[in-house]
Order: structure tokens, then C-alpha cells, then sequence
């Protein structure tokens, strides 16, 4: 049999010969005198078997002749791999599989070698991305992580947030230059803008801006000083106080008025107009009978057996006889009648122990002036006037005396002053229409909640708005009362929202949450309510006071109204 390299020696000495260019020597080798090249030349290539094969991929002479791979092995580089893995640098078989240890993320480096959550296997190293760290099993960030913030396991706990590294405490944001709730911005509220604070008045709308770490002055129209012109220039709720007189007609023409409410005006002028029986309108109300233009203060008096100039006495200095004598004075009201004796043939003055003339009108339930009526002419009730009165109307009595005359008051903002009405009284005058039977005031007030956007949202806070009612010395604590009912707005104080409690405090009604203080007559009442924080939690109240037995007082009575915001929830 003739081997490989035999054949090879043969095809080519015959090639050889039949070109003519060798002859074969006696033993049949290669041609002397020639140039020979082996057929296995190639890298790794050798004759095995008679065969000429590579060494570096053969499985039946991997890396040798005669070095046979086992079965289910491959040549990889004259080396005897399991399924042909290795092929490619790195790879290795892990758990069966063929794994690249320079890319898997489970067998980085060598089998079984994991990565951290977020990290990636490049060159058989676990990296983890560009700005992240390693910390054991996951990749952090440690500016922002709160569980590792600026370093492994320094965690920042629950009350503080990580930023830029460093563990802080969010709070509420504030205007003072400084980004108190940590989220990058500074006195901003939660719609990104800058933190602002409602000043609105009763003259109009207005904010307080935070500008470079505090609050602007309030933008609100500014009241000015009360002018008389049927406005409320002052925003103090009332519109021309302290500057209206009440005039009365004068309906003889001899300068002075009677008091009958019923005709009379209040204004800041003179009205221009005449009264209903055509008399001119005067400051004085002090005729004792004002359809004799004969009768009136400061006649002379005559012999004619009437009061001429209306003091209480009839026919003073008349003549009389030495000693006679005579009632005189009046016998009305407070007033008692006293007695006149003739000296001279001349009526002296009224007197006598008993005798009591007639003195200006007190707010006090007596009639002093002795005209049949009790606490007549006194200050008006500025709140009883209608609020769109204009200049020459009369006082509406009673323009407040229902829900829908309800007077608007300031708002009591939360943690500002308290919102007061001062100067108002339950007291139906001699002018009064008589089908009202008793004077009741009405208002209406919004308690706002002032911070609502400043604040963590969602959580839970708590808005009390406390009410303290001063009733008049003369009246007991119970002859009075004041009633608070939620509205569904506070453009309409006859609206209740719905299945809204009534609170009230005094006439011996008093609510549960209310309480008297004895010394001060103060009844005072803290009405609670729970919000949440980013949501407007203001809440529009109507307010009755009224007199549950009828009472007729001129004397003034005190309402304040105060606000507060606690930022936790209510108590149970």
C-alpha cells in the first residue's frame, strides 16, 4: 500500500518527468536536484494517518495525532471543548450554557458572579452607569438616595430628604429666601409661582407677593378718609358713619321739627327735597306741636292757656292773684308735674319736691324728654341702613332685619385680627313700620383660610373660628342671642348648606360649645372644622342676632369675629 507521501512523491516525479525537467533517483524519492514543498505547509497542519490535517479544529488529532476529543467535544485551537463554547474569547460553559463572561450580567468575570441591580458586565467587570454607585446588590445615586445619601447605608431615615448628597428636613415653604421644602426652588408656591398671601379688603381685591425673601405691601385699594357720599370709603363695612345727621320735617315753618321718625331723613346735607306734608327738613326736633307756626321753643309765651314756647308750662308771667297757685309742668314719661305760685301778679317758675322738667332723651328704657316715646333720636344704627342707600334716602329701619338685607362684613382671615361690628343695637324706634315687631340684625362673614396653598398638600389641618358676643349692661345674658348657620356661599345669608347646624349662643340657647364669662358679659363659642392642606377650606357663615323675649335696647352690643389655622388635625 502505497502512503500519502509516497502518491505525493510519485505525481510529482511523473509531473516532473513528463515536462522533462528531473529524473527519479534509484529509490524512488523526491527528485534531487529540484525544489520540493510539503502539502501540509499551513500553520498548525500534519500528516496523520497518511493524511495531512489540522491540528488546531481536528477532534481525532486535536493539537497532535492521535489526540482524539470525547464525544460531544469540538477542536478549538488544538484544545477539547464541550460543544464548541470557547470558540470566541471569554466564553465558557456556566450551568450548562455557554455563557461570554465578558457581557453576562449573571456570570461576569467567571460563572456565577452576578451584578448589582442597575450595573452592567463590560470586560468581565460589573460597572454600574455613569453617576451611580455600587452599594452591594443595587446601583444608587448617592446625591438623591435617601438610604444612601453621600455614602453607602448612610441612610437619611423618614423625616429628611437627600439632596445634593446631604440628609435635610423638608419643611413648609416660606418666604425667607431659602428653599424650605427642598425641591429645588426657592418661596414658591405649589403652582411653581412665588408665594403670595390674599389682602383683599371690602374695598377690593389685593395679595402680599414674596419679592427676594419677604412679603410686598398689600396691592388692595386702600381705604381713605370717610367722605359723605354714600360710599364706604374707609372699607370698614359702613358707609358714611360719623358724618349723617337725621333732619325732620317741619311742617308749620317756624324752624323747628317734631320727632316723628316717619318723616325724617338721614343725610349728610341739608335735603334739597320737602317732606311728606311739605315742610322743610331741620336738625331740631324739639316743637311741641308742629302745626302751630305760633308754637315752638323760643315763642314768646302768651295768655292764651297753651304751652307757647314749649316749656312744660302753660301762661307763664301771665297775670294771677297774690298767692294763687297752679299745676304746671308735665306728667309724662319721666317728667313729673310741679307747682306754680303767683308773686306779683305773676306766675313763677315750675317747682316743687316733686316737680321734674323734661331733659334731653338717654338710652337708658326712659322717656327723659317726656314726649311719650323711650329712646328716641339717639345715634342711628348705621348697620340698619340699606347698603345701597344713596344720598337724601331715609334711614331704611330695618334694612337688616331679614336674610336677604344681611350687612356683608369684613372677612376674618386666618391668623389675622379680629373682624368687629361695634355701634349696633336691637332697637326699634317710634318710626318703625308697625308690622315689624322687634328689631333682628342680620350679616354675613367669611372665615378664610388665608395659608391654604402654602403648605405639605394632603395634609390634615385644623380652621376655629371663634365668636364673642358683648350684650349691653342693662340687658341680662340671656335677653339677647346670637345664631350662627353655614351658607352654601356668602353672597346669600338665607341659603343654609345642607344639613348645616345652627349654633347660637345666649337667650338661653347656648350651644354646648359656647361659654359666659360673667364679668366681661361675653358669650363666647370656637367653631371647628377639619381641612386638608392645598384645598381651600374657607367656610361663609350667616349671623342673626335677635332678642328671643322681645327686647327693645338702643343700647349697643359687641360682635367679634377671629380666625385661627393649626396645622394638624383637629382634636377628636
Amino acid at each position: 500500500m502505497i502512503n500519502q507521501s509516497t502518491r505525493y512523491a510519485t505525481l510529482w516525479a511523473l509531473t516532473l518527468s513528463g515536462l522533462g525537467l528531473y529524473a527519479c533517483d534509484g529509490d524512488g524519492g523526491a527528485p534531487s536536484g529540484s525544489v520540493y514543498s510539503s502539502p501540509c505547509s499551513l500553520e498548525g497542519e500534519a500528516i496523520c494517518n497518511d493524511k495531512c490535517v489540522d491540528t488546531r479544529s481536528n477532534p481525532e488529532h486535536c493539537g497532535a495525532c492521535g489526540e482524539t476529543c470525547p464525544s460531544g467535544f469540538l477542536c478549538v485551537n488544538g484544545d477539547c471543548e464541550r460543544g464548541g463554547c470557547g470558540a470566541q474569547e471569554g466564553e465558557r460553559i456556566c450551568d450548562g450554557a455557554c455563557i461570554d463572561l465578558n457581557t453576562d450580567g449573571q456570570h461576569c468575570g467567571a460563572c456565577n458572579v452576578a451584578c448589582a441591580e442597575g450595573a452592567r458586565c463590560e470586560g468581565g467587570d460589573c460597572l454600574c452607569a455613569t453617576g451611580l454607585t455600587e452599594c452591594i446588590d443595587t446601583c444608587v445615586n448617592l446625591e438623591v438616595d435617601r438610604a444612601h445619601c453621600g455614602a453607602c447605608f448612610n441612610d437619611c431615615g423618614s423625616e429628611q430628604d437627600c439632596i445634593d448628597g446631604e440628609c435635610r428636613t423638608s419643611r413648609d415653604e416660606l418666604c425667607d429666601g431659602e428653599d424650605n421644602d427642598l425641591d429645588g426652588l426657592i418661596d414658591e408656591d405649589k403652582s411653581g409661582g412665588p408665594l403670595t398671601i390674599d389682602c383683599s379688603t371690602l374695598c377690593g381685591s389685593g395679595a402680599r407677593v414674596c419679592v427676594e425673601g419677604a412679603f410686598s405691601e398689600c396691592d388692595a385699594p386702600q381705604g381713605t378718609e370717610e367722605v359723605c357720599d354714600s360710599s364706604d370709603n374707609d372699607c370698614d363695612g359702613l358707609a358714611d358713619e360719623g358724618l349723617v345727621t337725621t333732619y325732620y320735617e317741619d311742617r308749620d315753618g317756624d324752624g323747628y321739627g317734631s320727632a316723628d321718625l316717619t318723616t325724617a331723613l338721614s343725610s349728610c346735607a341739608p335735603p334739597a327735597i320737602s317732606g311728606p306734608n311739605g315742610g322743610a327738613y331741620v336738625t331740631s326736633n324739639i316743637d311741641c306741636n308742629d302745626d302751630n307756626r305760633e308754637v315752638y321753643p323760643t315763642a314768646m309765651e302768651l295768655c292764651d292757656l297753651i304751652d307757647n314756647n314749649c316749656d312744660g308750662t302753660v301762661d307763664e308771667g301771665c297775670s294771677c292773684l297774690q298767692g294763687e297757685t297752679r299745676p304746671c309742668g308735665l306728667d309724662v314719661g319721666a317728667c313729673r308735674q310741679g307747682v306754680q305760685t303767683c308773686v306779683g301778679e305773676t306766675f313763677g317758675a315750675c317747682e316743687g319736691d316733686e316737680y321734674i322738667a323734661p331733659s334731653p332723651e338717654r338710652c337708658d328704657g326712659r322717656d327723659e324728654d317726656c314726649d311719650g316715646v323711650t329712646d328716641e333720636e339717639l345715634t342711628p344704627d348705621l348697620y340698619e341702613q340699606a347698603e345701597d342707600a344713596q344720598e337724601g334716602d331715609p334711614l331704611t329701619e330695618g334694612a337688616n332685619d331679614r336674610c336677604e338685607g344681611a350687612r356683608q362684613l369684613m372677612q376674618s382671615n386666618s391668623g389675622a385680627p379680629s373682624v368687629s361690628v361695634e355701634g349696633a343695637s336691637l332697637y326699634s324706634s317710634a318710626g318703625i313700620d308697625a308690622q315689624v315687631a322687634r328689631d333682628i340684625d342680620w350679616y354675613r362673614i367669611k372665615s378664610t383660610d388665608a395659608f391654604f396653598g402654602f403648605c405639605t398638600p394632603t395634609r390634615p389641618q385644623c380652621l376655629t373660628m371663634t365668636v364673642d358676643f358683648e350684650h349691653p349692661s342693662s340687658l341680662g345674658s340671656d335677653d339677647l342671642q346670637v345664631c350662627l348657620t353655614q351658607l352654601v356661599s356668602l353672597e346669600d345669608a338665607c341659603v343654609p348648606a345642607d344639613g348645616a347646624p345652627r349654633f347660637c349662643l345666649g337667650g338661653g340657647q347656648s350651644s354646648e360649645l359656647s361659654s359666659y364669662d360673667a364679668l366681661r358679659r361675653t358669650h363666647s363659642m370656637a367653631l371647628q372644622w377639619a381641612g386638608v392642606c392645598g384645598i381651600d377650606d374657607s367656610r361663609s357663615f350667616g349671623v342673626e342676632v335677635s332678642s328671643p323675649l322681645g327686647v327693645n335696647s338702643c343700647e349697643p352690643y359687641s360682635l367679634r369675629f377671629r380666625t385661627e389655622l393649626s396645622n394638624s388635625a383637629c382634636p377628636e
